[in-house]
């Protein structure tokens, strides 16, 4: 098996004293995201804060690519609200890994995405509420 050691992404589930300073260090170089079940956890460590001193705030500021549920942080900006969230076990038919390359399909149709997250997400918030004109407010 090979792969690209540029397009990695490492997540690090669990945000404590183990995995809080892993995901720092795999977040200085590679793209990574951290989950965490503690919403509070989550929040603080948003903010440039561990409360229980692992790594401390000039780390945490110097870590580029470290994400916290960066999809959901995203929508939630993008909608104006909070999520929901009911953290869960893997359920049957979950992926818990993937090891997908679609390079060959990417140089045999001479197409790679290059829209940002936050740009994509953005744009199909605005296309679904547009499309289907829910009748329920989803922005605030």
């Amino acid at each position: 098996m090979s792969f690209d050691i540029d397009k990695l992404r490492i997540g690090v589930i669990g945000l404590g004293y183990v995995g809080l300073p892993l995901a720092v260090e795999f977040g200085k170089q590679y793209s990574t995201t951290g989950f965490d079940v503690n919403d509070a956890r989550i929040a603080e460590l948003r903010d440039g804060i561990d409360s229980t001193l692992e790594v401390s705030g000039g780390e945490l500021a110097s870590v580029k690519q470290l994400e916290l549920m960066r999809y959901i942080e995203v929508i939630e900006e993008c909608l104006g609200m909070t999520a929901e969230k009911n953290m869960l076990p893997l359920q049957p038919g979950d992926v818990p890994d993937t090891y997908a390359d679609a390079s060959d399909l990417a140089n045999d149709v001479g197409y790679r995405p290059d829209t940002s997250i936050e740009v994509g997400i953005s744009n199909f918030i605005d296309w679904y509420l547009d499309y289907y004109k829910p009748d329920h407010k989803l922005r605030a």
